[in-house]
This record gives structure tokens, C-alpha cells and sequence, in this order.
């Protein structure tokens, strides 16, 4: 953690102009933890949109280039959300606020 603080440090002698959100972008992007936070991010978002039971069967969210994949428990949940993709990946953006989804799976 003393090295995170060094480094934004260093960061913010360079320019005084950096704020808290830009100084933490760098260090997500730093550390490679951009992934976890988008998972994060979409895992809130298809709790919100889909609801508790929805959410109670779902066992892992994974996020890759654009793409989401929902582990559910159930497989005839898997093949309803199957059918629906389009309005799933929509509601999900709407709520994520901005185009981050482009395709989803069902396992």
C-alpha cells in the first residue's frame, strides 16, 4: 500500500491538475484491476435488474472483452435468458449507465 501512495505521489508532483478519479484510474489501470471492477460493476447491475431470485441462482459473473457470462444454477433459467439476450444486454447497460456489454452467455 506505501508503494500505491509513493507512486500517486510521484503522479501528483508531475501534475498538480490530477484528481482523485483520474489518480485512481492509473492505479487500476496499474494493477490490472480494471476486469474486477467491471465485474463488480455488472454483478450490482444484474442484481438490480433481474432481482434477489435471479441473483440466488447465480453463481459467477465473468467479464472479457465486452462480454458477459452469467453461471446460473438453473437450466431452465439459462435457456429463458437465452432467448432474451438483447433486452438483457440493454437493461444491463441502462443501468451500468453507458455501452459496456455487447454480447452475454448463460452457463
Amino acid at each position: 500500500m506505501e508503494f500505491v501512495i509513493w507512486n500517486l505521489k510521484n503522479v501528483m508532483q508531475k501534475s498538480n491538475d490530477l484528481s482523485l478519479k483520474e489518480a485512481l484510474d492509473l492505479m487500476l489501470k496499474k494493477y490490472k484491476l480494471e476486469q474486477k471492477v467491471s465485474e463488480t460493476d455488472i454483478l450490482k447491475a444484474w442484481i438490480k435488474s433481474m432481482g434477489a431470485f435471479v441473483a440466488g441462482n447465480t453463481t459467477k459473473v465473468e467479464f472479457y472483452k465486452s462480454k458477459a457470462t452469467f453461471f446460473l444454477k438453473s437450466s431452465v433459467m439459462r435457456n429463458e435468458f437465452s432467448m432474451e439476450k438483447e433486452k438483457i444486454i440493454e437493461n444491463l447497460n441502462t443501468e451500468l449507465g453507458s455501452t459496456i456489454i455487447t454480447e452475454v452467455e448463460f452457463r
